[in-house]
């Protein structure tokens, strides 16, 4: 019986592939399909919406998640430590861009 530390490197790959493919596929259908169902004006607010979230999204971590998985793997005695400073930064930023 494999446990999950078992899994080759292949299946994880392959399993890995076939969810990209996926949301490769969905995040191409998805407009096609609200262009049909949503007004000219609510495609419109849609593609506001969606641009303000996606940008938010990449700019307000501010590159702190590179930073956690440099240090995350390096620090074997203080993993409780970063990993409660990783999720109060997630929680300051995601309060701020709440507010």
């Amino acid at each position: 019986m494999n446990s999950r530390t078992d899994v080759s490197l292949t299946t994880q790959a392959f399993w890995f592939l076939v969810a990209k493919t996926v949301g490769f596929a969905l995040t191409m259908a998805l407009p096609l399909v609200l262009v049909r169902a949503l007004s000219q004006v609510e495609f419109g607010v849609y593609k506001q919406a969606f641009l303000l979230i996606s940008t938010a999204v990449s700019i307000l971590p501010l590159g702190f998640g590179m930073s956690a998985f440099y240090f995350f793997p390096r620090a074997r005695t203080n993993q409780r430590a970063i990993v409660l400073h990783i999720l109060s930064v997630h929680f300051v930023v995601g309060a701020l861009a709440a507010a």
